[in-house]
Formats: structure tokens, C-alpha cells, sequence
């Protein structure tokens, strides 16, 4: 009900221009099977790594403006997000997005948060860096304050305010997506430095994310170092490994996957996870999207 009705908001402000928008339907779904190893084996519409399988409809006015609106097909045990949208903005690309949308944090891996707030890009007079700007309010107990982030290949991200860390896709290197603390938990500060580069057929990712001034005695200060190496033997085939790090906890994580076509956007995703040198998980995946 909800979707028909952003549907119904949206053909208003269609109007309001007075022409038809250019709308086009997007599935981006992931049937996952997954078992661990000292818990359950399940079958879920969402990823490993938090990723929801989501059904949206894009449009583009003939004024330059784009809009977008998703729900999720599944929503997440214990994700504190209450809402089955996933995210729902209309924008003036690269330059401002009014809704809510994922929060420009990092490379959005490591923390990947979406909220309802306001969005203004930029570039640095001098460096001609890309400067992302956010505020957020996603409501009581939930993600709200002030986000930045500077950079293209590297980049620096600071968020202050409340509740962050808190969403199911967030932090899923080191946790399962089941496993979100829940609203009223999270940080009040964050600090990361990311980097990406390509050398030919492999890719280099990397991220150092600081988390700092927990709500609760719960929620303790602690540093997540994250990266991968991908490899390309083709233009439909993907090969990584990743390595997470924790501290104070000194934790250590492995993970070994893939994405391998099955026909013209299917794609089968196998992971193997390690947690501290013991097996954590294994999922297959199958990811459509159209």
C-alpha cells in the first residue's frame, strides 16, 4: 500500500510539470541460502552482506530531475529500519537529492545506512574534489545529524550525530545482518578513510572506519579495517577475497567469493566466511536484477 502510494505521489508531481515522465521498473533480487556454522540454515530474499532484494521504479522529467522509490521484498530480523521502503528520493543529479536515500559514508561497505534527509554535491574550489554533504533525520532512536564525505579514489567521511551503525547492512563483515543492535543503539561519531584502485584485470578496495561515543555502555568505541582484492578474468566474472580486522577485540575475518553469470542478469554468488581461522558461514546466492 505504501508503494502505491509513492506511486500516487509521484504521478502528482508529474503533473505538477505537466508532462509524462520517462518511468521504468528495476528488480534488484537476491535469493540467498545460507548456513552457519554454529547457528541456522535459512533461505532468505537478501544478501550476506545485508543487501535487500528490492522492487523500484525509477523516472526522469523531461526538466533533467530524477526520481526513485524501492521496497524491500523481505524485511531483515531486527533491522530497526520499521519502514518496507528501502529508499525514495527525487534528485538534480550531482548536485542535490531530497529523500531518503543511503548515507554517503566510506564506500557505503563497511556502513551502509540509509535515512530520510537532504544531500547537496559539490566540488572543492581548489582540488576539484567531489564534496558530499548530508543531513539526516530518520526519526526517534534512529539515524540523525550531520554527514560529510571528500574524495573520488580516496576519500575522508565524518558523520556526528546519533544512532549510527545501527542498520542490518552495516558492519555485516564482522556481523551477521540479523545481528543489528537495534534502534536506540549505535554511535554519535564516525570517522573513515577509504581508497579504490584498478591495476588491469584486479581491484584494490580498502577502508579504516573509527567508531566512537557509543549510545550505551553497550555500543564501545572500536576501529574496523576493511579490504579486498578482485579479480576480472572476464566482463561477467568477479573473484574476491576480503580481510576484515577489529579492534580493541583483535578479531579477524575471511571471506572468498564470487559472481559468475547464469543468463543475461542472473548471477550466481557463492561466499565462504572465516572467523578467527574457523569456519562462519558458507552461502549461496543467485542475484537477479532487471
Amino acid at each position: 500500500m505504501r508503494l502505491l502510494g509513492i506511486l500516487g505521489a509521484l504521478g502528482l508531481v508529474s503533473l505538477s510539470f505537466a508532462q509524462a515522465p520517462d518511468v521504468r521498473i528495476k528488480l534488484d533480487g537476491t535469493l540467498s541460502y545460507r548456513t552457519q556454522s554454529s547457528g541456522p540454515t535459512n533461505l532468505r530474499l537478501y544478501g550476506t552482506d545485508g543487501r535487500p532484494s528490492t522492487l523500484g521504479i525509477s523516472f526522469v522529467l523531461e526538466t533533467g530531475f530524477h526520481g526513485f522509490v524501492s521496497e524491500k521484498l523481505e524485511r531483515i530480523t531486527g533491522d530497526p529500519d520499521p519502514s518496507l521502503l528501502d529508499e525514495y528520493y527525487i534528485e538534480d543529479p550531482g548536485i542535490w537529492k531530497v529523500g531518503k536515500q543511503t548515507i554517503p559514508f566510506g564506500l557505503t561497505r563497511v556502513m551502509h545506512e540509509t535515512a530520510l534527509g537532504a544531500r547537496a554535491d559539490t566540488n572543492l574550489i581548489f582540488q576539484g574534489l567531489p564534496v558530499a554533504l548530508l543531513i539526516c533525520d530518520a526519526g526517534e532512536g534512529l539515524q540523525r545529524g550531520f554527514d560529510a564525505r571528500i574524495g573520488s579514489k580516496v576519500g575522508l567521511s565524518v558523520f556526528l550525530g546519533r544512532h549510527f551503525g545501527i542498520s542490518s547492512g552495516s558492519l555485516t563483515q564482522i556481523r551477521e545482518p540479523e545481528a543489528s543492535p537495534g534502534s536506540g543503539r549505535g554511535y554519535q561519531a564516525a570517522v573513515a578513510i577509504d581508497g579504490s584502485r584498478r591495476f588491469g584485470k584486479f581491484e584494490l578496495k580498502g577502508e579504516m572506519v573509527n567508531l566512537t561515543q557509543g549510545e550505551t555502555v553497550l555500543d564501545r568505541d572500536r576501529n574496523v579495517a576493511d579490504g579486498t582484492i578482485s579479480y576480472f578474468p572476464s566482463r561477467s566474472i568477479t573473484l574476491t577475497a576480503g580481510y576484515s580486522w577489529v579492534a580493541p577485540e583483535g578479531k579477524q575475518y575471511l571471506r572468498f567469493g564470487g559472481a559468475l553469470p547464469i543468463t543475461r542478469g542472473v548471477q550466481f554468488e557463492p561466499w565462504i566466511r572465516f572467523k578467527d581461522n574457523a569456519l562462519w558461514d558458507v552461502s549461496l546466492q543467485i542475484r537477479v536484477r532487471v
